[in-house]
């Protein structure tokens, strides 16, 4: 499978059998599948969640329903005619079923709602919590699967975390060549799970790089607490103003806030002064680039607020849905 994983460009990833099947088998264990199970599969089996979710059913030895394509409406209705009872989706599909208000509320046979791949945003978060199925979240990569999870509830007492992380893994906190666990330190994420990928395809020296002492580097940046992970943003898309560390993630949530903007992105560039300054590109009203600015002077430190906000009408996506950036 291709994923751009922690290296940044596309590259090829090995899988065993063994290792699909392995990931199939935890997952069905975390979500506590059995053959009464109806999975709904929306994905092709090149993507890596269509084959998670074939060995789902078939290790079950359950029932699947097999759509062409994912469509909101297709899925709502094919959930409700076939009395679907799991799905899993990626969070970009998961935001169009809330943003076309799909009456999930009606999906009386539905008993579990995962989400994976980028993690969502809280007011989407919010309309699927509290409903008659369990919703969670998960966090992994494609090289190591999934290594937490979390079942979002109105008194979540973790709230911000993207889940407590998996019995069978030893994750851990890399800072300064230094390994730390639950001790609210930043750092890399990085980990050892059973169901680590084979490796880089013909490429031996990327392979070799993403390791530190037998644990595979993510390339994400968070910390532990109590046994949670807390993910702050990814590695390659820190920016540093005047020396001080800035998380792309942290002034996009801000600025998704605001009733102006829509999609946005933030990046950092060269500064002779400060090292990088930063740069938000924006989908909104260009109007109203002043109420934006004052926006962020109030939810944000002086030095995350952007230098410059450039309006696009659209941006590039991946496959997944995710901005290109």
């Amino acid at each position: 499978l291709f994923t751009s994983g922690t290296t940044g460009n596309p590259k090829p990833l090995l899988f065993s059998e063994k290792n699909k099947y392995l990931r199939s088998y935890k997952q069905s264990i975390t979500y506590n599948l059995g053959k009464k199970e109806r999975i709904l599969l929306p994905y092709s089996l090149d993507h890596s969640v269509g084959i998670r979710l074939m060995f789902l059913s078939l290790i079950n030895h359950s029932t699947i329903v097999l759509i062409n394509n994912f469509k909101p409406d297709l899925w709502y209705l094919q959930c409700l005619y076939h009395e679907v009872t799991f799905s899993m989706l990626i969070s970009s599909h998961l935001k169009k079923i809330v943003n076309e208000k799909i009456k999930i509320n009606k999906l009386k046979s539905m008993k579990n709602i995962v989400s994976v791949s980028t993690l969502l945003d809280k007011q989407t978060k919010k309309k699927l919590t509290g409903q008659s199925f369990k919703f969670h979240e998960m966090y992994g990569a494609s090289e190591i699967s999934t290594v937490a999870s979390i079942r979002h509830t109105n008194k979540n007492k973790f709230k911000g975390s993207v889940g407590k992380v998996l019995d069978f893994v030893d994750l851990r906190i890399l800072k300064n060549n230094k390994i730390y666990k639950n001790d609210n330190i930043e750092g890399e994420i990085i980990c050892k799970t059973p169901l680590l990928f084979g490796g880089y395809y013909r490429d031996k020296k990327i392979t070799k790089k993403s390791y530190f002492k037998g644990y595979f580097k993510t390339g994400d940046i968070g910390y532990l607490n109590k046994n949670y992970l807390y993910f702050l943003g990814r590695l390659k898309n820190i920016i540093k103003v005047s020396g001080l560390i800035v998380y792309p993630e942290d002034i996009e949530k801000i600025l998704l806030k605001s009733k102006f903007i829509k999609e946005c992105l933030v990046r950092g560039i060269h500064d002779d002064d400060q090292g990088e300054s930063i740069i938000a590109y924006v989908i909104g009203n260009k109007d109203k680039e002043f109420e934006i600015f004052e926006h962020c002077l109030k939810y944000l430190e002086n030095f995350q607020v952007p230098k410059k906000f450039i309006f696009k009408n659209s941006f590039p996506k991946t496959s997944l849905g995710k901005i290109n950036r």
